[in-house]
């Protein structure tokens, strides 16, 4: 049994459906729906479109429930930053390549997602980023993210220069592609091909991660998750940058911008099947032993 991953026995009485739009996604939740009603478990909104517009869905978020998504792991992804500020959890069922995160397949769909709403599931908390950017001690941006943030050049043809601070205290001055910070779950993503280290998922901790640094002495670093984290653009230097959260743009940088990053107070909540564990997702997604 995984740590930080305890069978939980309460059930749920409400369904929130997230999907992107698509024939096999449109046909998995025309059977979730029917599951639903078999199991006298409401169901908001029963289109699935969440992602459209999330503002919009606010007051019905208010009421809780189980996240039920339709996707990889980049649908989870994005449903996270929906869902995990108002505290729900959320089970994946996947339509994608790797599955990392939504491990419930289509095939064990109705089996898994039925003992699930009857209270047998693990419950697995992971932290997210806070991201804050200001210009002239001005606040222009502030964004969560579930697997990294990341900050890169604009050019490709040229090296980015950077400063970054931890808790306030210089860090180093450096050049290269960029630089990102991840979490546990991220770890096993753009981070991984970074060369950053894996995480285990319950972990409180980042891990800052030199996207091809200039420097042979260079190394990815793990902090302690009550960390704070600033990454600075040179203001010596005319390349623009820009800034993802979880691989989508969320704004273009100019020389001297600060980014903060930090941990968010809540935490997204992963629902998993009773017989899941994340060293048989790490051998059989990532193909050790073979």
């Amino acid at each position: 049994m995984n740590k930080g991953t305890e069978p939980r026995q309460e059930g749920f009485q409400r369904a929130i459906l997230a999907s992107r739009r698509g024939p096999e996604s449109q046909r998995l939740l025309a059977s979730i729906r029917e599951l639903l009603r078999q199991c006298n478990v409401a169901c908001y909104p029963d289109t699935g479109s969440i992602l459209e517009q999330p503002e919009q869905h606010r007051d019905a978020l208010q009421e809780g429930g189980l996240g039920v998504v339709v996707g990889g792991d980049g649908t989870l992804l994005m449903v996270a930053r929906i869902l995990a500020p108002f505290g729900i959890p959320m089970v994946g069922v996947n339509t994608g390549r790797l599955g990392f995160l939504t491990d419930v397949t289509p095939d064990t769909m109705q089996a898994q997602l039925q003992a699930v709403l009857g209270g047998a599931y693990r419950e697995e908390p992971r932290i997210m980023l806070q991201c804050r950017a200001t210009r002239r001690g001005k606040l222009f941006l502030e964004q969560n993210a579930a697997n990294e943030v990341a900050i890169q050049k604009w050019n490709v043809s040229r090296l980015f220069s950077y400063e970054t601070r931890i808790d306030g205290v210089l860090l180093y001055r450096q050049r290269g592609d960029g630089i990102m910070l991840s979490t546990p779950t991220g770890s096993t993503a753009y981070s991984l091909a970074a060369g950053g280290p894996l995480l285990f998922p319950a972990m409180e901790a980042f891990v800052l991660v030199p996207i091809c640094p200039h420097v042979l002495s260079n190394r990815p670093i793990v902090l302690a998750a009550s960390h704070r984290v600033e990454i600075i653009p040179s203001a010596t230097d005319s390349a623009h940058a820009t800034l993802t959260c979880d691989g989508y743009l969320a704004a273009e940088l100019l020389p001297g911008d600060v980014v903060e990053i930090t941990a968010t107070t809540y935490r997204m909540r992963l629902i998993h099947p009773l017989e899941h564990t994340h060293l048989d997702i790490l051998r059989t997604k990532l193909g050790w032993g073979k």
